[in-house]
């Protein structure tokens, strides 16, 4: 990889109780960030870069004791 070659990384927000509340960013602050907001209002929610060739989990957050 030559130095003009950049890779942009996605990170994508998934907020499994509430799935229309779910989006991609390409900044990793924003993304942690809803992802504690969401984590706090409905449960259970993980930061995924979706960027290379398999998704790997970034951050997961759940405030909620038991489950969703």
């Amino acid at each position: 990889m030559d130095s003009s070659t950049q890779v942009i990384m996605i990170y994508y927000v998934r907020c499994y109780p509430a799935p229309y509340e779910s989006t991609a960013t390409d900044d990793l602050e924003r993304a942690t960030t809803l992802c504690v907001e969401l984590g706090a209002k409905y449960g259970l929610t993980e930061v995924l870069n979706t960027s290379g060739e398999y998704n790997s989990v970034v951050m997961t957050h759940n405030s909620k004791r038991f489950g969703y």
